[in-house]
């Protein structure tokens, strides 16, 4: 990653390890989603890592669901969020000797939130 790129959140992120489900657009309805770890999330999109080169493309859709662990939920409006993200960056980086990818997707302004788990 540069370190002059400019800043393009549109609001702030909180570290937090959750799982990500995501499944990319065009796959078949029974296809399995993929579960992948999360390391950052805002109200407006998350980044995970990945260690299989994925070849996502800048503005894919990913149909993503989110489940936000509990020690997190107090810091956000919503516990699970689900629907449709586009890929806004993909970053390669080497870390401890193996590749890794980092994915950041915006979420789209049409996602389902919960704002809580009823007791």
């Amino acid at each position: 990653m540069s370190v002059d790129m400019a800043e393009q959140r549109q609001s702030k992120r909180t570290d937090i390890k959750a799982t990500l489900l995501i499944k990319r657009d065009g796959q078949p309805k029974d296809a399995p989603f993929e579960e992948v770890t999360v390391t950052s999330v805002g109200l407006n999109g998350a980044y995970f890592y990945t260690t299989e080169k994925p070849e996502y493309g800048l503005g894919e859709r990913i149909m993503c669901t989110l489940q936000v662990p509990p020690q997190y939920q107090r810091i956000f409006p919503f516990v699970r969020i689900a629907g449709w993200s586009r890929v806004v960056r993909v970053d390669e980086m080497v870390m401890h000797g193996q590749t890794r990818y980092g994915v950041a997707v915006a979420f789209a302004g049409d996602m389902t939130t919960l704002t809580h788990i009823a007791a």
